[in-house]
Protein backbone atom coordinates (compact mmCIF):
# COMPACT_ATOMS: atom_id res chain seq x y z
CA UNK A 1 0.00 0.00 0.00
CA UNK A 2 1.26 3.84 -0.19
CA UNK A 3 0.25 6.67 1.58
CA UNK A 4 -1.29 9.78 0.14
CA UNK A 5 -1.24 12.98 1.93
CA UNK A 6 -4.94 14.94 2.35
CA UNK A 7 -3.66 17.41 -0.26
CA UNK A 8 -3.04 14.67 -3.23
CA UNK A 9 -5.13 15.66 -6.03
CA UNK A 10 -7.38 12.61 -6.39
CA UNK A 11 -8.87 13.31 -3.00
CA UNK A 12 -11.48 15.60 -3.25
CA UNK A 13 -13.14 17.92 -0.32
CA UNK A 14 -15.86 20.10 0.36
CA UNK A 15 -17.43 22.18 3.25
CA UNK A 16 -15.89 24.23 6.25
CA UNK A 17 -12.52 22.39 6.09
CA UNK A 18 -9.30 23.72 7.86
CA UNK A 19 -5.97 22.47 5.97
CA UNK A 20 -3.26 22.65 8.53
CA UNK A 21 0.79 23.18 7.87
CA UNK A 22 1.45 19.48 7.74
CA UNK A 23 -1.04 18.89 4.98
CA UNK A 24 -3.28 17.12 7.07
CA UNK A 25 -7.06 18.37 6.73
CA UNK A 26 -9.79 19.18 9.68
CA UNK A 27 -13.26 18.68 9.16
CA UNK A 28 -14.94 21.42 10.95
CA UNK A 29 -18.47 22.22 9.64
CA UNK A 30 -21.67 20.02 9.95
CA UNK A 31 -21.42 17.52 6.78
CA UNK A 32 -18.19 18.20 5.70
CA UNK A 33 -17.01 15.21 3.41
CA UNK A 34 -14.22 13.96 1.49
CA UNK A 35 -14.48 11.91 -1.74
CA UNK A 36 -11.93 9.56 -3.39
CA UNK A 37 -11.91 6.67 -5.40
CA UNK A 38 -8.87 3.94 -4.30
CA UNK A 39 -7.92 0.23 -6.26
CA UNK A 40 -8.05 -2.89 -4.76
CA UNK A 41 -9.72 -4.84 -2.25
CA UNK A 42 -9.49 -2.41 1.00
CA UNK A 43 -8.05 0.86 2.02
CA UNK A 44 -7.41 2.76 5.36
CA UNK A 45 -8.09 6.32 6.20
CA UNK A 46 -5.92 8.11 9.00
CA UNK A 47 -8.25 9.99 10.97
CA UNK A 48 -8.38 12.32 14.74
CA UNK A 49 -10.64 13.43 17.16
CA UNK A 50 -10.07 17.19 17.88
CA UNK A 51 -12.71 18.21 20.46
CA UNK A 52 -12.43 21.20 22.09
CA UNK A 53 -11.63 20.90 26.29
CA UNK A 54 -10.18 18.11 28.18
CA UNK A 55 -13.75 16.45 28.76
CA UNK A 56 -13.44 13.25 27.18
CA UNK A 57 -15.15 14.71 24.17
CA UNK A 58 -15.35 12.77 20.13
CA UNK A 59 -16.39 13.41 16.96
CA UNK A 60 -18.67 11.48 14.83
CA UNK A 61 -18.14 10.59 11.00
CA UNK A 62 -19.77 8.13 8.54
CA UNK A 63 -19.30 6.21 5.11
CA UNK A 64 -20.42 5.90 1.82
CA UNK A 65 -18.95 2.85 0.31
CA UNK A 66 -19.67 2.44 -3.15
CA UNK A 67 -23.06 4.39 -2.86
CA UNK A 68 -23.61 2.30 0.50
CA UNK A 69 -24.50 4.51 4.13
CA UNK A 70 -22.52 3.18 6.28
CA UNK A 71 -23.02 3.66 10.13
CA UNK A 72 -21.75 6.00 12.42
CA UNK A 73 -18.39 5.88 13.94
CA UNK A 74 -17.22 7.58 17.07
CA UNK A 75 -13.92 9.47 16.66
CA UNK A 76 -12.38 9.77 19.96
CA UNK A 77 -8.68 8.91 19.96
CA UNK A 78 -6.64 11.72 20.14
CA UNK A 79 -3.65 9.88 18.01
CA UNK A 80 -3.78 9.41 14.40
CA UNK A 81 -5.46 6.07 13.85
CA UNK A 82 -6.11 3.87 10.55
CA UNK A 83 -9.79 2.99 9.73
CA UNK A 84 -9.81 0.31 7.34
CA UNK A 85 -12.38 0.20 4.33
CA UNK A 86 -13.16 -3.14 3.36
CA UNK A 87 -15.94 -2.67 0.76
CA UNK A 88 -18.80 -5.16 0.16
CA UNK A 89 -18.33 -6.01 -3.69
CA UNK A 90 -15.32 -7.20 -5.38
CA UNK A 91 -14.48 -4.27 -7.95
CA UNK A 92 -11.07 -3.18 -9.50
CA UNK A 93 -12.34 0.39 -7.83
CA UNK A 94 -13.98 1.59 -4.63
CA UNK A 95 -15.86 5.22 -4.15
CA UNK A 96 -15.51 5.88 -1.04
CA UNK A 97 -17.02 9.24 1.35
CA UNK A 98 -16.25 10.22 4.59
CA UNK A 99 -18.98 12.76 6.44
CA UNK A 100 -18.62 14.57 9.32
CA UNK A 101 -21.62 13.77 11.43
CA UNK A 102 -21.31 16.40 14.16
CA UNK A 103 -21.09 20.46 14.00
CA UNK A 104 -17.95 22.92 14.62
CA UNK A 105 -19.04 23.27 18.14
CA UNK A 106 -17.73 19.87 18.83
CA UNK A 107 -14.53 20.91 17.49
CA UNK A 108 -13.48 18.92 14.13
CA UNK A 109 -11.96 15.29 12.94
CA UNK A 110 -8.15 15.68 11.10
CA UNK A 111 -7.37 13.47 8.09
CA UNK A 112 -4.08 12.68 7.51
CA UNK A 113 -4.26 11.13 4.43
CA UNK A 114 -5.61 7.94 2.27
CA UNK A 115 -3.42 4.34 2.56
CA UNK A 116 -4.36 2.41 -0.47
CA UNK A 117 -2.79 0.45 -3.19
CA UNK A 118 -3.74 3.19 -5.66
CA UNK A 119 -6.04 5.90 -6.28
CA UNK A 120 -8.30 6.92 -9.20
CA UNK A 121 -10.19 10.55 -10.08
CA UNK A 122 -13.86 10.72 -8.37
CA UNK A 123 -16.59 10.32 -11.35
CA UNK A 124 -19.15 12.39 -9.03
CA UNK A 125 -19.97 15.44 -11.40
CA UNK A 126 -22.40 17.49 -9.97
CA UNK A 127 -24.91 19.69 -11.61
CA UNK A 128 -25.71 22.47 -9.07
CA UNK A 129 -24.13 23.65 -5.32
CA UNK A 130 -26.66 24.42 -2.75
CA UNK A 131 -25.18 26.18 0.78
CA UNK A 132 -27.61 25.53 3.27
CA UNK A 133 -27.94 28.07 6.26
CA UNK A 134 -29.48 27.03 9.69
CA UNK A 135 -29.35 25.77 13.30
CA UNK A 136 -29.76 22.58 14.92
CA UNK A 137 -32.61 21.39 12.85
CA UNK A 138 -29.80 22.19 9.94
CA UNK A 139 -26.96 20.06 11.33
CA UNK A 140 -29.19 16.83 11.97
CA UNK A 141 -28.99 17.74 16.07
CA UNK A 142 -30.91 14.77 18.06
CA UNK A 143 -32.39 12.93 14.70
CA UNK A 144 -30.60 9.40 15.06
CA UNK A 145 -31.60 7.33 18.44
CA UNK A 146 -30.34 4.10 16.55
CA UNK A 147 -27.41 3.86 19.12
CA UNK A 148 -27.76 6.01 21.85
CA UNK A 149 -31.21 6.99 23.17
CA UNK A 150 -32.42 10.64 23.94
CA UNK A 151 -31.14 11.79 27.34
CA UNK A 152 -28.45 9.50 27.30
CA UNK A 153 -24.89 10.04 26.68
CA UNK A 154 -23.32 13.27 25.24
CA UNK A 155 -25.41 16.15 23.92
CA UNK A 156 -24.59 15.28 20.03
CA UNK A 157 -24.76 11.63 20.40
CA UNK A 158 -27.29 11.25 18.18
CA UNK A 159 -25.85 14.00 15.53
CA UNK A 160 -26.84 12.90 11.86
CA UNK A 161 -25.66 15.43 9.19
CA UNK A 162 -25.54 12.96 6.19
CA UNK A 163 -29.48 12.36 7.00
CA UNK A 164 -30.65 16.02 7.55
CA UNK A 165 -32.89 17.46 5.20
CA UNK A 166 -30.37 19.51 3.07
CA UNK A 167 -27.58 17.03 2.08
CA UNK A 168 -30.95 14.75 1.53
CA UNK A 169 -33.05 16.86 -0.58
CA UNK A 170 -28.92 17.23 -2.52
CA UNK A 171 -29.00 13.63 -2.88
CA UNK A 172 -31.98 13.31 -4.84
CA UNK A 173 -31.02 16.60 -7.19
CA UNK A 174 -27.83 15.40 -7.94
CA UNK A 175 -26.81 18.68 -6.23
CA UNK A 176 -23.29 19.41 -4.20
CA UNK A 177 -23.83 21.29 -1.04
CA UNK A 178 -22.11 22.94 2.48
CA UNK A 179 -23.46 23.24 5.62
CA UNK A 180 -23.14 26.06 7.74
CA UNK A 181 -25.14 24.82 10.96
CA UNK A 182 -24.97 26.00 14.66
CA UNK A 183 -27.51 24.46 17.44
CA UNK A 184 -28.78 27.29 19.51
CA UNK A 185 -27.63 30.51 17.23
CA UNK A 186 -30.29 32.74 15.95
CA UNK A 187 -30.27 35.92 14.02
CA UNK A 188 -30.21 38.41 16.42
CA UNK A 189 -30.23 36.22 19.09
CA UNK A 190 -29.88 32.93 20.02
CA UNK A 191 -32.20 30.09 22.22
CA UNK A 192 -30.54 31.15 25.38
CA UNK A 193 -27.60 34.36 24.70
CA UNK A 194 -27.46 37.18 22.97
CA UNK A 195 -24.08 37.00 21.09
CA UNK A 196 -22.25 34.95 19.15
CA UNK A 197 -25.31 35.03 16.82
CA UNK A 198 -24.84 33.40 13.05
CA UNK A 199 -23.93 36.68 11.65
CA UNK A 200 -20.44 36.49 14.05
CA UNK A 201 -19.46 33.16 13.03
CA UNK A 202 -20.49 33.02 9.52
CA UNK A 203 -17.07 33.93 7.84
CA UNK A 204 -15.09 31.37 10.37
CA UNK A 205 -14.32 28.11 9.16
CA UNK A 206 -14.93 27.07 11.83
CA UNK A 207 -17.94 29.22 13.25
CA UNK A 208 -15.83 30.78 16.04
CA UNK A 209 -16.72 33.96 16.60
CA UNK A 210 -13.36 35.11 17.34
CA UNK A 211 -12.25 37.64 14.26
CA UNK A 212 -8.79 36.02 13.95
CA UNK A 213 -9.73 32.55 13.36
CA UNK A 214 -9.05 30.98 10.09
CA UNK A 215 -11.52 32.69 7.26
CA UNK A 216 -14.23 30.64 5.08
CA UNK A 217 -13.20 31.08 1.54
CA UNK A 218 -16.07 31.72 -0.34
CA UNK A 219 -14.74 31.22 -3.66
CA UNK A 220 -14.35 27.44 -2.49
CA UNK A 221 -17.69 26.64 -3.15
CA UNK A 222 -19.87 29.29 -5.58
CA UNK A 223 -23.83 28.32 -4.57
CA UNK A 224 -26.85 28.73 -7.33
CA UNK A 225 -28.85 28.89 -4.01
CA UNK A 226 -28.57 29.48 -0.34
CA UNK A 227 -31.09 28.24 2.04
CA UNK A 228 -31.28 29.94 5.06
CA UNK A 229 -33.38 28.37 7.90
CA UNK A 230 -32.73 31.01 11.00
CA UNK A 231 -35.02 32.31 13.26
CA UNK A 232 -36.59 29.39 15.60
CA UNK A 233 -34.59 30.17 18.36
CA UNK A 234 -34.98 33.88 18.42
CA UNK A 235 -38.64 33.25 18.41
CA UNK A 236 -38.19 30.14 21.51
CA UNK A 237 -38.91 31.38 25.05
CA UNK A 238 -34.91 30.22 25.93
CA UNK A 239 -33.72 28.21 28.64
CA UNK A 240 -36.21 29.66 31.35
CA UNK A 241 -33.76 30.72 33.24
CA UNK A 242 -31.41 34.04 31.37
CA UNK A 243 -33.78 36.51 31.24
CA UNK A 244 -35.58 37.42 28.00
CA UNK A 245 -37.44 40.41 26.57
CA UNK A 246 -40.49 39.69 24.19
CA UNK A 247 -39.19 39.00 20.69
CA UNK A 248 -38.24 42.13 18.51
CA UNK A 249 -39.69 41.83 14.86
CA UNK A 250 -38.21 44.96 13.62
CA UNK A 251 -34.90 43.76 14.59
CA UNK A 252 -35.09 40.31 13.46
CA UNK A 253 -36.08 41.64 10.29
CA UNK A 254 -33.31 44.31 9.87
CA UNK A 255 -30.38 41.90 11.07
CA UNK A 256 -31.83 39.43 8.28
CA UNK A 257 -31.74 41.31 5.88
CA UNK A 258 -28.32 43.08 6.20
CA UNK A 259 -27.50 39.94 6.47
CA UNK A 260 -28.41 38.41 2.74
CA UNK A 261 -27.03 41.69 1.92
CA UNK A 262 -23.95 40.47 3.06
CA UNK A 263 -23.73 36.98 1.49
CA UNK A 264 -25.07 38.66 -1.42
CA UNK A 265 -21.51 40.87 -1.99
CA UNK A 266 -20.30 37.49 -2.00
CA UNK A 267 -22.09 35.26 -4.16
CA UNK A 268 -24.45 38.35 -5.73
CA UNK A 269 -25.20 34.95 -8.73
CA UNK A 270 -26.89 32.98 -5.85
CA UNK A 271 -31.31 32.62 -5.35
CA UNK A 272 -31.94 32.67 -1.59
CA UNK A 273 -34.34 30.27 -0.05
CA UNK A 274 -35.87 31.03 3.42
CA UNK A 275 -37.62 28.78 5.32
CA UNK A 276 -39.85 28.35 8.57
CA UNK A 277 -38.68 25.75 10.16
CA UNK A 278 -40.99 22.37 11.12
CA UNK A 279 -40.94 22.75 15.12
CA UNK A 280 -42.30 25.77 16.49
CA UNK A 281 -46.17 26.78 18.22
CA UNK A 282 -48.84 27.91 15.62
CA UNK A 283 -48.58 31.20 17.13
CA UNK A 284 -45.17 31.75 16.75
CA UNK A 285 -44.85 30.38 13.60
CA UNK A 286 -47.34 32.70 12.15
CA UNK A 287 -45.13 35.26 13.59
CA UNK A 288 -42.10 34.22 11.88
CA UNK A 289 -44.00 33.19 8.26
CA UNK A 290 -45.31 36.85 8.59
CA UNK A 291 -41.39 38.23 9.05
CA UNK A 292 -39.96 36.22 6.21
CA UNK A 293 -42.51 37.42 3.83
CA UNK A 294 -41.75 41.15 4.64
CA UNK A 295 -37.47 40.17 4.64
CA UNK A 296 -38.66 38.91 1.00
CA UNK A 297 -40.42 42.21 0.18
CA UNK A 298 -37.88 44.15 1.81
CA UNK A 299 -34.58 42.51 0.28
CA UNK A 300 -35.92 42.38 -3.00
CA UNK A 301 -36.33 46.39 -2.68
CA UNK A 302 -33.52 47.39 -0.69
CA UNK A 303 -30.66 45.16 -2.13
CA UNK A 304 -28.84 45.98 -5.49
CA UNK A 305 -29.12 42.56 -8.61
CA UNK A 306 -30.82 40.62 -5.89
CA UNK A 307 -32.41 37.90 -7.50
CA UNK A 308 -35.98 37.28 -6.97
CA UNK A 309 -36.10 35.48 -3.15
CA UNK A 310 -37.99 32.51 -2.81
CA UNK A 311 -40.34 31.60 0.45
CA UNK A 312 -41.01 27.89 1.30
CA UNK A 313 -43.04 27.22 4.85
CA UNK A 314 -42.90 23.79 6.53
CA UNK A 315 -46.00 22.05 7.77
CA UNK A 316 -45.60 22.25 11.98
CA UNK A 317 -44.74 18.61 13.16
CA UNK A 318 -44.86 16.99 16.70
CA UNK A 319 -40.95 16.25 16.19
CA UNK A 320 -39.67 12.24 17.14
CA UNK A 321 -35.87 13.31 17.47
CA UNK A 322 -34.65 14.20 20.92
CA UNK A 323 -34.96 17.81 22.64
CA UNK A 324 -38.12 18.72 20.31
CA UNK A 325 -35.72 17.89 17.14
CA UNK A 326 -37.07 15.76 14.01
CA UNK A 327 -35.60 12.90 13.68
CA UNK A 328 -33.99 11.03 10.72
CA UNK A 329 -37.67 10.07 9.40
CA UNK A 330 -38.88 13.91 9.69
CA UNK A 331 -36.03 15.03 8.23
CA UNK A 332 -36.14 12.65 4.84
CA UNK A 333 -39.86 14.18 4.87
CA UNK A 334 -38.52 17.62 4.99
CA UNK A 335 -36.43 16.76 2.31
CA UNK A 336 -38.76 15.07 0.26
CA UNK A 337 -41.17 18.80 0.27
CA UNK A 338 -38.22 20.88 -0.43
CA UNK A 339 -37.39 18.60 -3.02
CA UNK A 340 -39.91 20.46 -5.85
CA UNK A 341 -39.17 23.84 -4.71
CA UNK A 342 -35.64 23.83 -5.19
CA UNK A 343 -36.03 21.88 -8.68
CA UNK A 344 -37.92 24.90 -9.69
CA UNK A 345 -35.01 26.98 -8.65
CA UNK A 346 -32.77 24.95 -10.20
CA UNK A 347 -34.53 25.03 -13.10
CA UNK A 348 -35.05 21.30 -13.41
CA UNK A 349 -37.92 19.07 -14.11
CA UNK A 350 -38.85 16.74 -12.05
CA UNK A 351 -39.28 13.24 -12.94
Amino acid sequence: MQTFPATHPSLHWQGRILEESNGHKLLFGSAAYLRFRFKGDSCKVLLRNHAPGAGGDYNYISFVIDGVHTQRIKINFDSLDALTILPEHAAPFHDVEVYKETEAKCGAVEIGGIEAMDLDTFTYHPAHKIEFIGNSITAGMSSDLSTVPCDKGKWYDQHNAYEAFGPTVCRKLNCDFTLAAYSGLGMYRNWATDYPVMKDVYESIMLDPNPSSPRYNYDSFIPDVIVMCVGANDLSDGDGVTPRPPFDSTKFITTFISFINNIHQHHPKAQFLLLNGPVNTPEKDLIFKNCLTSIKAQAEKQITDLQPVTLFFFPLIQPQGCGGHPDVAQQAEMAVQLEPVLAQMLGKNKE
